[in-house]
């Protein structure tokens, strides 16, 4: 009785879990190019011709932009019942 119960449960948590990872699969790469960027802008190395050619802004721009989407797939996973948890350009 108690197994027929949480049977349901049990099937809805295995296919959240596929979701989000899902989504962390698909979200990687825009999560590396975020520590890319975070990268080039704090490095002592690429300081100077990023402050040469005026690249700052520009870099620090791409950067939010890959931490945005990241954040609003993984919103959408943690916040929402499973249909909505998938990555942005996920088939329906």
């Amino acid at each position: 009785m108690v197994f027929a119960a949480a049977l349901p449960v049990l099937v809805g948590e295995v296919r959240l879990g596929s979701r989000r990872a899902d989504v962390i699969w698909t979200m990687s790469p825009a999560e590396r190019r975020e520590m890319f960027y975070s990268r080039l802008l704090s490095g002592l190395d690429a300081a100077k011709e990023i402050r040469l050619y005026g690249l700052g802004d520009f870099l620090r721009e791409r950067m939010l932009a890959e931490r945005r989407t990241s954040n609003a797939a993984q919103s959408r996973c943690s916040s929402r019942p499973w249909p909505a948890c998938r990555a942005p350009w996920y088939p329906s």
